[in-house]
């Protein structure tokens, strides 16, 4: 797996990676990570949306957490 990108701010960590082994379309991870409330996910979005959701990472974020927001 390749780290594409990485932000950081207010304790929100946030990484792109590009995994080589996955089937194309399924090959794009988004990590999420909330220091301060403790909230993390992992989101597969399309790779034509990578950067989109590299910027806006809540809303790749599973229906459940986005409910809880």
């Amino acid at each position: 797996m390749k780290l594409l990108a990485e932000r950081e701010n207010d304790g929100i960590l946030v990484r792109l990676y590009w995994d080589e082994a996955a089937s194309p379309g399924n090959d794009v991870i988004l990590r999420y990570r909330d220091g301060r409330s403790g909230r993390t996910f992992l989101a597969r979005p399309p790779r034509e949306r990578a950067l989109h959701a590299f910027h806006h990472p809540n809303a790749y974020a599973p229906a459940e957490l986005r409910e809880a927001a």
